[in-house]
């Protein structure tokens, strides 16, 4: 007859000690971890979850391993918070979004060292922006769009004809080519018409997940924006404007004037320095020591006038960004052609680094970036170090995102073979939507 004796006992069964982990090991665990082996980390147990949410909070913020950029995903009527895509086509959700961001009224900004900017239409009395963290869920407010130096006052209808309309008075400045006119009074359409003529967001270096938001009271924010006569679409923006600056802190009240004139056309940040290109591809150097930042530097490569020069007789498209590696900074052209009357294709791209030539200071074209891989898109730019172990991403390689009107691909650009290659269909997007990317980061 069989032995029914149990093999070992229930009252001398062994407990699993795994959901105890001291959270000093829990930390030194997650540093080698990628951010989304931490995601799968914290939904283990709900010990593990409350230990990543306590480290992530601290001071001094999770430190993991570097994950490739994800692509923001837009909304439509009928989702519920924020998607993101990674290349290999993984989604991943935005986890219990704050109860402001749950509405298809949420507009986003714009993205910078893993934060997010968004503004909300129910909301657009205050037109108050908020920085969030997508994968700690630590928000920052920052002060309303009502006090950008162009705004003189936003007047609301009693019944407005739709929803999110309003009209604003916009005091005019001395543009670029333009003569002084007097303050006018343009029909807006507040917060939507507001995000489209916001270019681009950076932040002095990225903000600690603390809970705690004095330990992020010396984030800058530096917003490039433009403003014109009339209705703007996104990609008008983009390439016909030149812009103005602004910037804030997280606990100031206004925003602030950057720079005297509307020639700013890209901007990135490194190390608590604000970079700013100018349509004569010459760079502003601002340094962010406190409060407020300082102009450290104006430079102004001997060449840049010749390359400007250069790309206006070969009559095509253009857009310029700027981008920071380290000790290098970059110029990238991005060179159009005309594809169709709604959208312009890309067909190649020139590279410059700033150095001497022949003892001056100038833009030199580069053939190579190494094992950097760049990725652009319209109101963010980013960077990474390809590891070149048969990852998808491909070192010395431009990635871009090409949005005609609703549905897009990622391209890439690769420096060696000049070839320009469809990498993988996007999904569709609202109209006009700008095409964000995230650097996933606690």
């Amino acid at each position: 007859m069989a032995d029914k004796t149990p093999l070992r006992s229930s009252k001398v069964r062994s407990k699993s000690r795994w959901c105890e982990l001291p959270i000093d090991l829990c930390a030194l665990i997650l540093s080698k971890l990628s951010v989304k082996n931490v995601l799968r980390f914290e939904a283990v147990c709900p010990s593990w979850n409350k230990a990543v949410k306590y480290i992530s909070q601290s001071p001094s913020s999770l430190a993991c391993l570097p994950e490739p950029p994800w692509i923001v995903l837009h909304k439509y009527d009928d989702d519920v918070g924020f998607r993101f895509r990674t290349l290999k086509g993984k989604i991943y959700h935005l986890k219990d979004p704050p109860g402001k961001l749950r509405h298809a009224d949420v507009i986003c900004l714009g993205s910078s060292h893993g934060w997010l900017l968004f503004l909300r239409n129910k909301e657009q009395k205050q037109l108050r922006p908020l920085l969030l963290n997508p994968l700690s869920g630590i928000q920052l407010l920052l002060p309303s769009f009502q006090t950008c130096p162009h705004i003189i006052s936003i007047t609301y209808p009693k019944i407005p004809t739709r929803i999110g309309h309003a009209y604003c008075r916009i005091k005019s400045n001395k543009c670029i080519h333009t003569n002084p006119i007097t303050p006018e009074r343009c029909c807006m359409g507040s917060v939507e018409d507001m995000a489209r003529r916001i270019s681009k967001v950076v932040l002095s270096s990225r903000p600690t997940c603390s809970s705690n938001q004095n330990n992020n009271d010396k984030i800058g924010v530096l917003v490039m924006y433009t403003f014109k006569n009339g209705w703007l679409e996104q990609d008008q923006i983009n390439f016909l404007a030149v812009h103005f600056l602004m910037f804030c802190t997280t606990t100031d009240g206004t925003w602030r004037k950057l720079g005297k004139q509307a020639q700013y056309i890209d901007i990135t940040s490194s190390n608590n320095k604000f970079y700013a290109l100018r349509i004569d591809f010459c760079v502003h150097v601002w340094d962010f020591p406190d409060s407020s930042p300082v102009k450290k530097l104006k430079i102004r490569p001997h060449n840049a006038s010749a390359i400007v020069e250069q790309v206006k007789n070969k009559d095509q498209l253009h857009r310029a960004y700027i981008i920071k590696t380290g000790e290098d900074l970059f110029l990238i052209l991005r060179i159009y052609e005309s594809w169709s009357h709604t959208a312009d294709k890309t067909i190649s791209f020139r590279v410059y680094n700033l150095g001497l030539i022949d003892g001056k200071c100038g833009w030199m074209e580069v053939e190579s970036i190494g094992n950097w891989a760049f990725v652009l898109g319209s109101k963010q730019s980013t960077v990474m170090i390809c590891s070149g172990d048969g990852s998808e991403w491909e070192e010395n390689s431009i990635y871009f995102t090409e949005m005609p009107y609703l549905k897009g691909h990622l391209g890439v650009f690769n420096l060696s073979d000049k070839r320009v290659k469809k990498v993988c269909d996007l999904p569709q997007r609202p109209p006009y939507s700008p095409d964000l990317w995230l650097d996933p980061k606690f």
